[in-house]
């Protein structure tokens, strides 16, 4: 199986545990990473991902964001085709991220997209 996590879910580990929320959030997300190094799951990546996650204003933020982006088995390279939509997407309110997610659910694999919703 593989899992796309947003850079909101990589670094939901290190936010305030203030909310039961966020720490099963969290929890979640460790649990992931650990599957992950477990060989259970593959995590993948994207151009932009790494972008966004080198240009965090908290050097605790990249020390963690990094390695477990390292992890990925699959970095998807953004094209140009992409980059000229990347302009509608934001014109149209979108995150930057939504094409890349949308481009891997034309995959015939399944993928997980975080962030992931817990239900107990």
């Amino acid at each position: 199986m593989k899992i796309y996590l947003d850079l909101c879910a990589i670094q939901r580990p290190l936010d305030t545990p203030n909310q039961v929320r966020i720490v099963l959030e969290a929890e979640a997300v460790l649990g992931l990473i650990a599957y992950c190094d477990s060989g259970r799951v593959k995590i993948l990546s994207s151009e932009a991902l790494l972008y966004e996650s080198e240009q965090s204003s908290l050097f605790v933020r990249r020390q963690h964001a990094l390695p477990v982006l390292a992890k990925a088995d699959e970095v998807t390279q953004v094209t140009e085709k992409e980059k000229i939509e990347r302009q509608s997407f934001y014109n149209l309110g979108s995150s930057p991220l939504t094409r890349f997610i949308w481009r891997w659910q034309k995959r015939e694999e399944q993928i997980i997209c975080a962030p992931v919703t817990i239900d107990f």
